[in-house]
């Protein structure tokens, strides 16, 4: 078994990784978004492209010695698992690949203050 911390705000709105610079006039306020598209905000954030590739190939060594997964965070993986104003920003592509990997039972992260199971197909998000 491995645990990995990601730094979710690594990426943010004063970084080169914004995703969706511009996406809203004020960062603080996602009116007039729906759903994930509220995630956003300045208080959020993301992992980052080189993070991404690390998790990438850290989850191909863990399913090469037959290894299963914990990934931690602070900000949620999943839009199951909270309000869309504390999604990660890029938590699609996190997820695809925990998903493409097949090796990760579940993730815990914080932020949105509550608790929610969200069971998937691969990964369970608490």
């Amino acid at each position: 078994m491995r645990v990995w911390y990601l730094k979710t705000a690594e990426a943010n709105s004063s970084s080169s990784d914004d995703p969706n610079p511009g996406c809203m006039q004020n960062k603080n306020n996602p009116e007039g978004h729906e759903g994930p598209a509220r995630r956003f905000v300045q208080f959020g954030g993301g992992i980052s492209t080189e993070q991404l590739q690390w998790l990438v190939q850290q989850l191909a060594d863990a399913n090469a010695a037959g290894q299963r997964v914990i990934v931690c965070g602070h900000l949620p993986l999943h839009p199951g698992t909270c309000i869309g104003t504390c999604l990660l920003w890029n938590y699609e592509e996190v997820l695809q690949a925990m998903w493409d990997a097949g090796n990760v039972v579940a993730t815990i992260t914080g932020h949105a203050h509550n608790v929610r199971l969200y069971p998937q197909p691969a990964v369970s998000s608490i």
